[in-house]
């Protein structure tokens, strides 16, 4: 709902061009989103302290579930531009979004992550973008890294860590934009962020 009234009104300023939004939820009665979103959006199962059990590590499987049935599905059916996928998500989403960068760097042309969850598993996502810049110098795709000022400080200080090292990496051809929303936390830090992702998302389209 976020996204879908930001992208109203950043299309009728011209902005950003006319797009097809996909939200992904979950059925059933009562689903428990935070437990699913956290089964599917990490790479790795692991055992937090503040957790019972080990959780998450279904990552590899949500992203092939995007590649192999929601874009067929999408682009099969309406009028979509394929060279102009954008992935995004925040915190979970956010760290989703940078693996499946890593993952598939060819299947989005454009990934917006917010404040993404770089801590989780031990900072698993730091080994894996030192194991991407072995074997990937050139990355086309745009890219956005943000995280809020006031989040919780170990979060936003590992997030400020990851995009240090991954801006160092300095891929060929990256589009890369970093920026800290300033006085807001975790939840709150989204309608800036949301608002400025996408309009860098399509900034060669943008009619001024």
């Amino acid at each position: 709902p976020l996204l879908h009234t930001m992208a109203g009104g950043l299309r009728y300023d011209k902005a950003i061009p006319d797009l097809f939004i996909v939200g992904i939820t979950y059925g059933g009665e009562n689903p428990d989103f935070n437990k699913h979103r956290i089964e599917d959006y990490t790479p790795t199962r692991s055992k937090e302290p503040s957790a019972p059990e080990p959780r998450g590590g279904d990552g590899p499987k949500f992203l092939s579930f995007l590649e192999h049935e929601v874009l067929p599905a999408i682009e099969g059916k309406y009028r979509i531009d394929s060279s102009q996928r954008v992935l995004t998500g925040s915190s979970a989403g956010g760290l989703f979004s940078v693996y499946a960068l890593l993952e598939r760097p060819e299947l989005f042309q454009s990934v917006l992550a917010l404040s993404p969850a770089t801590g989780w598993d031990n900072k698993w996502l730091f080994a894996r973008e030192k194991e991407f810049r072995k074997s990937h110098l050139a990355l086309k795709n745009r890219v956005w890294l943000s995280v809020g000022t006031d989040e919780w400080p170990e979060f936003t200080q590992s997030a400020r860590d990851f995009f240090k090292q991954f801006k160092a990496s300095n891929h060929e051809g990256i589009t890369l934009r970093i920026y800290e929303v300033p006085g807001e936390r975790h939840a709150g830090n989204k309608p800036e962020a949301f608002n400025r992702a996408l309009r860098f998302a399509f900034e060669p389209w943008a009619v001024t």
